[in-house]
């Protein structure tokens, strides 16, 4: 179990990331849960399940279509973005719909690393900037932020002794960072809005403006829902946390159940 998590706090979170990511990936439309798509935007291809599964670019989403059926020249084919035949994809739509148990086995595996990357970020983070990793730890709304950043673009460079320039892992260390929109100010303590922020500035960003700002619009209407669920992440205390009389220090103020709604800044 990831230490900056106690387990109260981690099954609570599990349930929040699978709610947000419903919305930010599928709009909340359980009907595409279990169909393929292509968003056809950047450097993605066909995409399955809550989390969007990108056949081309994940390569444990290609060994679990293989798991359940799927033949290689058939996973070939959907790790390009060049289309699948209407007939082929109807097809494979309803293989995949017949194996829903275990869609649903591997994308709990799925967000529960995303939970372990989370600890870890905050592990790498702490002996940098420790008001930015105690932030993390204490903020659900910062930590589903951040997962969906995840989800989104990865997140590397935390086996390496510093992180990588210009990077969110660098953002979050407090380092000034340099990215296709302009430059971000340093920021010691982050916020659900530094976080967008960074994503706005990026170059998928810049050339899909109008998509980051729907996903941004899922994400609050997420966070709305999930912050008035009396199990959720902001209606459980994470025992595992810095204490709040060690964030006062950082003039960071105690987490509230209420949810900060992400602003698009102005450019």
């Amino acid at each position: 179990m990831p230490s900056n998590f106690d387990s109260k706090y981690q099954a609570a979170l599990v349930a929040d990331i699978r709610t947000m990511l419903f919305h930010t990936e599928l709009s909340a439309d359980a009907t595409k849960i279990a169909s393929f798509s292509n968003a056809g935007l950047g450097g993605s291809t066909y995409s399955f399940g809550v989390l969007q599964f990108d056949v081309g670019n994940n390569s444990a989403a290609r060994i679990f279509l293989s798991s359940i059926g799927f033949k290689d020249d058939e996973i070939k084919g959907l790790s390009k973005q060049a289309p699948v035949t209407a007939s082929a994809l109807r097809e494979y739509d309803a293989r995949l719909k017949s194996h829903e148990d275990e869609l649903q086995e591997f994308t709990d595996a799925q967000i529960l690393g995303y939970v372990e990357k989370l600890s870890s970020v905050v592990d790498f983070v702490k002996s940098r900037n420790a008001a930015a990793a105690a932030a993390i730890q204490n903020s659900p709304d910062l930590q589903l932020s951040l997962v969906d950043y995840i989800n989104q673009f990865g997140l590397s460079g935390l086996d390496d002794k510093k992180p990588t320039s210009n990077s969110m892992l660098a953002y979050l260390c407090g380092e000034p960072v340099n990215l296709r929109g302009g430059k971000l100010p340093v920021v010691n303590v982050p916020t659900v809005d530094d976080i967008q922020a960074y994503i706005d500035n990026t170059a998928y960003a810049q050339a899909n403006a109008r998509a980051a700002d729907t996903r941004m619009s899922r994400y609050n209407m997420a966070i709305y829902e999930i912050a008035s669920s009396s199990t959720s992440t902001f209606n459980t205390v994470n025992t595992a946390a810095t204490p709040t009389v060690d964030l006062a220090q950082h003039q960071i103020e105690a987490p509230t159940p209420a949810p900060t709604v992400a602003a698009r800044p102005t450019m």
